[in-house]
């Protein structure tokens, strides 16, 4: 079994209380991976010796993850997660995930969806309504869309917001992750100063 862990590390980050809260937030993060990876390497010690007593084939189990900066400013940053996972033999395809995380480099708190809206009802109503007119998302019914869409799953670009949707939830899983952007404009009168 192999894995790769890879979160945001910053140096220095003891100087800035922000960013050493920030940093904070991501060790637990890779710890909380690497325990859970702990017990994945026992499922697959499981797995290998039952697949060599059976004459199987065993497919080594991996797990990766990495991330990237979508948006730095002065006052905040946006941080976009891949994690990929391999870690059952015999499944029809490895697992292909994202998250995203968005901070106040004032204080290092995690901002939600809401902390950009001064009214966050009328801004989930709006996404949505905007999303159903994709043309990706077209054929999905409001209700799906709604039930789907998670407030988590956002992040931020120079130019506006980006929401997805994971693979297998909207669409079938050989559709991959689906991506919508939003312009600031959009929302203008419903941002809040946190932009």
């Amino acid at each position: 079994m192999s894995v790769k862990y890879v979160f945001p590390d910053v140096e220095n980050a003891d100087q800035n209380p922000a960013w050493s809260e920030i940093s904070s937030y991501y060790a637990a993060e890779g710890a909380a991976y690497m325990a859970t990876a702990g017990e994945l390497a026992g499922y697959a010690a499981d797995d290998y010796a039952v697949t060599k007593a059976t004459g199987g084939e065993f497919l080594p189990f991996g797990e990766e993850s990495g991330y990237r900066f979508s948006l730095e400013t002065e006052d905040l940053v946006s941080v976009v997660r891949s994690y990929y996972a391999n870690s059952v033999t015999g499944a029809a395809h490895p697992a292909n995930y994202q998250f995203s995380e968005q901070f106040d480099l004032a204080t290092g708190e995690r901002l939600t969806l809401s902390s950009f809206f001064t009214d966050p009802e009328a801004a989930r109503t709006r996404i949505l309504e905007t999303l159903s007119g994709k043309d990706a998302l077209s054929g999905y019914s409001a209700d799906t869309l709604s039930s789907e869409f998670k407030d988590e799953y956002f992040y931020l670009t120079e130019d506006g917001f980006v929401f997805y949707f994971q693979p297998d939830t909207v669409a079938p899983y050989a559709a991959g992750l689906l991506e919508f952007s939003i312009p600031y404009s959009e929302l203008e009168d419903l941002l809040s100063p946190t932009l």
